[in-house]
């Protein structure tokens, strides 16, 4: 079954690397791109947040017994297998995990635009994925009852 405790323990660091995102996503475009350490924190937290949400499918893909993904996009795919998240928001969880891949593997090309408008415009996608989680975990009955 799926442990809620380390489900809830990801969960945290997400919530606070968005709060973070989002007290960043107030200063003005011009303030945020010319600050390369507050960008860099942007895209750190970008990247992380992400992981928090692979790490959250790739616990319930392993406790639930179900295929192994054969990426980090994958992992998605087999959530929507599933039921966890919807085929709608596949293709945005996917596009997370691409923009992860440009933080961590293509770092020296990532647009500082792109990354702005990412901050801008999808921190809600984040909130769209854990509260995608919880519904499922209640509506399933899969959450370990020695973990309550």
């Amino acid at each position: 079954m799926v442990n809620l405790d380390t489900i809830e323990g990801i969960f945290r660091n997400l919530d606070t690397y968005v709060a973070n995102l989002r007290a960043l996503a107030q200063l003005p475009s011009a303030e945020l791109l010319n600050d390369v350490a507050r960008l860099g924190g942007v895209k750190y937290y970008l990247h992380t947040a992400v992981e928090c949400c692979v790490d959250v499918a790739n616990h319930m893909i392993a406790r639930q017994n179900w295929r192994a993904p054969q990426s980090l996009a994958d992992s998605f795919v087999v959530l929507a297998e599933h039921g966890v998240i919807s085929a709608d928001f596949l293709a945005t969880a996917r596009q997370m995990v691409g923009m992860r891949n440009r933080l961590v593997h293509l770092y020296w090309d990532m647009d500082a635009e792109t990354v702005y408008d990412t901050l801008q415009d999808h921190l809600g996608d984040f909130e769209h994925f854990k509260a995608a989680i919880y519904v499922y975990l209640q509506t399933t009955g899969l959450i370990d009852p020695a973990s309550q």
